[in-house]
């Protein structure tokens, strides 16, 4: 029986890595790369390896594990870069389910499946897996439990764990399993679609933003310039609609109206002159065009309420329709001359790629200076830039996206989105610290000049994939937003903004867009999955009602004259066991909770009983009775042979 137990164990173990395996693969990959995932399984695999297949002492397996984990932590940080909190998370797990799955001792199994289930659960809310992956996952967790739950009753009975008797017992575990996989996989994937991941939190959050005030982009309280200049005087919902003609809108976009170049605590003012000279459409360009970054085409079509505003996203190269404009196009600053829809298609690029590693323009003057008025208080933004290591980054030719970065980075980590207002730039890093994007692009600007990089505060509407209807992407007054500009060499004035990422959508890659349900899932299980959430409760109610009207089938008793004979062997063999039983209890009584064959081994102190032709009796018993076997001649042999030779032996 030695090589069916092993056979049983076998199949376990395979279960149990499909399942290990799945709930890694669940993981985001965008945020746990195969690099830190790796990082920390190799020192758990070689922790196993030393301690259990060498047989190193405790002590130096310890040492070297931790070399180990060094040197992989080392490598990963030098190929990948650094780690976030919620990736540090889970990977914190892998090295105990890595070890746990690899030692498969004890309990160990059962620790390993509960990590897999902590792991998958971190994926379910930081991304929310595929519906397939899920399937899989929790298929191969309850095989696995089944498995291990054979494998340790054929440890203990000698019998094999792939036994499962007559065809339609066979057949009914078999389909109570399918269904009972299918059901947890169906309850488990409607309860994720209750728990929101990470990206719906950002989305729900700018939605509640958005329709909760008007004043989520630029507040009524903090200044930006004259009061008749204020994008936050416009209230319509809808102020421009934004065609992608090449390529088709689904990316974040910001569009200028307004910039303010010189600070103050409480307002930024516009630099002059005032003066804007009629300019025609050849005059709007911001620069040439960056080499290698991919052009983009829009058409925009303003509203009756978008008053004399132009919109022009940043890194316009050309401009066709807008009619009667004024101006200066050194400074970007333009204007309609009539207040009334238009539509007019803009080619720009969005250049914060080719800025990463860019220096700033070397230009000074009053794009570094700061007013008198804020010499008191520059020790707060000072502090805020040696928090960031601002000035070494300065030193060591760091680009002014990397340090705007480093500081944003503190700034976020200090202050909070709130819409409240807490008064002047320097409350909002000294006391307040929680207001809205105009405290987060001026504290930045500040910190940018304090270290000398030329930046400005702008103005004007954002908008992402998020606010896409049908083809194109409707801009009201409650996207209003405000960010910094950074002059870079070559590039001109290039977008970063400080905002968090849930109220601003901060960073530079192209979004997917909206409609996509299937969270990656496709084909039969996409369809199988939509049909059952359609059909609700109680589809799963059903298929629980099913698993259970076959596992009562399989207890009750058998109507077939093939099963009652069956039925009246297996009777017979258990009578002819407690025969014998109660033949040993006159010698030895066993003790409650003693499996047989502990109790065989006390047995064998016990003077007159056949241990050899118990432990035979024994065996064929749990055969029958456990593993599902035919009582043949043979096994009624051996326990009629023990139970003769008991009443053999005088008392």
């Amino acid at each position: 029986m030695t090589y069916r137990v092993v056979l049983g164990n076998g199949a376990a173990s395979v279960a149990l890595w499909i399942t290990v395996v799945c709930s890694v693969m669940t993981l985001p990959p965008e945020r746990f790369s195969w690099v830190w995932i790796a990082a920390f399984v190799v020192p758990a695999a070689v922790f196993y390896v030393l301690r259990w297949v060498l047989s190193l002492r405790f002590g130096w397996t310890v040492v070297l594990s931790a070399i180990t984990h060094t040197a992989t932590i080392v490598a990963a940080l030098a190929i990948d870069g650094g780690i976030a909190r919620e990736t540090a998370l889970g990977c914190s797990l892998l090295p105990p389910l890595t070890y746990l799955a690899l030692r498969r001792r004890g309990d160990d199994v059962t620790w390993a499946l509960f990590l897999s289930l902590c792991t998958f659960l971190i994926a379910v809310i930081l991304g929310k897996p595929p519906a397939g992956q899920v399937w899989t996952f929790l298929a191969a967790g309850i095989l696995t439990l089944q498995l291990d739950a054979r494998a340790r009753a054929a440890s203990r009975r000698r019998v094999w764990t792939g036994s499962f008797g007559r065809p339609r017992v066979a057949f009914a575990s078999l389909y109570s399993t399918l269904l009972a996989t299918l059901a947890v996989s169906l309850l488990t994937l409607q309860l994720m679609s209750l728990i929101p991941s990470e990206e719906e939190q950002r989305r729900e959050a700018k939605r509640r933003a958005r329709e909760g005030t008007a004043s989520v982009g630029l507040s009524d309280r903090f200044e930006f310039g004259p009061a008749g200049q204020r994008l936050s005087n416009l209230e319509s919902n809808e102020l421009v609609h934004v065609r992608g003609i090449d390529p088709p809108i689904g990316y974040e976009i910001y569009l200028r109206t307004l910039h303010f170049e010189l600070p103050r605590l409480r307002k930024w003012e516009q630099a002059g002159p005032s003066d804007r000279p009629p300019v025609d459409d050849s005059l709007i360009v911001h620069r040439g065009r960056a080499a290698g970054l991919r052009e983009r085409v829009i058409q925009i079509e303003t509203t009756k309420d978008a008053g004399d505003f132009l919109f022009l996203p940043p890194g316009t190269l050309r401009v066709e329709g807008v009619g009667d404009a004024m101006g200066n196009p050194a400074r970007e600053n333009y204007n309609r001359s009539r207040s009334r829809p238009i539509a007019y298609t803009v080619a720009f690029q969005d250049r914060r790629r080719a800025a990463i590693g860019q220096p700033s323009e070397p230009r000074r003057g009053q794009l570094t200076a700061l007013p008198s008025e804020f010499d008191p208080h520059l020790y707060h933004f000072e502090g805020l830039n040696d928090d960031a290591g601002a000035a070494e980054a300065r030193r060591n030719g760091e680009s002014p996206f990397a340090i705007a970065q480093r500081i944003t980075n503190v700034l976020q980590q200090n202050c909070r989105y709130e819409l409240r207002d807490p008064g002047s730039v320097v409350d909002f890093i000294s006391s307040r610290r929680y207001g809205f994007c105009e405290h987060f692009a001026a504290a930045l600007a500040v910190c940018l000049r304090v270290a000398g990089i030329p930046s400005r505060v702008a103005v004007g509407l954002y908008g992402s994939a998020d606010d896409v209807v049908d083809d194109h992407l409707v801009l009201g007054s409650q996207h209003a937003h405000a960010w910094v500009e950074i002059l870079i060499e070559g590039l001109g004035w290039v977008v970063f903004d400080p905002t968090p990422a849930a109220f601003a959508g901060a960073g530079d890659a192209e979004l997917p867009q909206e409609g996509n349900e299937d969270d990656g899932a496709s084909g039969t299980a996409l369809g199988l999955w939509r049909w059952a959430r359609e059909s609700g409760a109680w589809l799963i109610v059903l298929l629980f009602t099913l698993a259970g009207v076959m596992t009562l089938r399989r207890r009750t008793a058998p109507t077939s004259e093939r099963d009652r004979v069956r039925a009246m062997v297996d009777r017979d063999a258990a009578a002819l066991f407690r025969k014998l039983m109660n033949a040993l209890t006159k010698r030895s009584p066993r003790m409650r909770g003693q499996s047989l064959w502990d109790y065989a081994r006390t047995l064998q102190a016990v003077d007159g009983v056949p241990v050899d032709a118990i432990e035979n009796a024994f065996s064929a018993y749990e055969e029958v009775r456990f593993g599902q076997r035919q009582f043949d001649s043979d096994r009624r042999r051996r326990l009629e042979d023990a139970l003769a030779r008991m009443h053999d032996q005088p008392l």
